[in-house]
């Protein structure tokens, strides 16, 4: 695993388990995005960033796990975090995944 890293509102911060290779390759994955509180450098006041996980499930066990911090939730991180991804996306109804979905 990555030792982990602060988070600033201009870092991207990756948190592995597994191999994102490996996870990109499965043609089922699941995908959710949850909002955290950081104090952004300068402005003396805390803002709004996501964790967004990356689930590649696997039959009998866990499975791979990828973690990646945010300071949005456009559609354009999960061009980060699913480079060329063609699979199933299990997510939620955030329209950000079918914005990204459709590009």
């Amino acid at each position: 695993m990555q030792s982990t890293q602060s988070a600033t509102s201009t870092d991207t911060t990756i948190i592995r388990t597994g191999s994102d290779g490996r996870l990109l390759h499965t043609g089922n994955l699941q995908a959710d995005e949850t909002p955290v509180q950081y104090l952004d450098p300068g402005k003396g006041k805390t803002s709004t960033g996501y964790f967004w996980v990356i689930h590649g499930p696997r039959c009998g066990i866990k499975g791979d796990i990828l973690y990646q911090w945010h300071s949005s939730r456009k559609a354009a991180c999960l061009d980060e975090l699913l480079p060329d991804y063609q699979g199933n996306l299990q997510t939620d109804a955030y329209a950000g995944y079918a914005a990204w979905a459709d590009r």
